[in-house]
């Protein structure tokens, strides 16, 4: 998988760095608007977001995380 830096990582998502930041230290839960922008930007297969079963990409290889 790609290494990007947390900053371009949430930018491709337009979303700012603090979401993130929230994210990790707990503040807050991940929106569905988050996981949709996941989903959509990365190509990460929504029922793992959701349940963690199944593969972490889609099928597709158009995801920049496989880079």
């Amino acid at each position: 998988m790609a290494k990007l830096p947390q900053r371009e990582f949430v930018q491709r998502m337009g979303l700012g760095q603090s979401n993130i930041s929230q994210l990790e230290k707990g503040q807050s839960l991940p929106s569905c608007f988050f996981l949709y922008s996941l989903h959509v930007t990365y190509d990460v297969n929504l029922n793992w977001l959701m349940t963690g079963s199944g593969d972490v990409l889609c099928q597709s290889q158009s995801s920049p995380l496989r880079e």
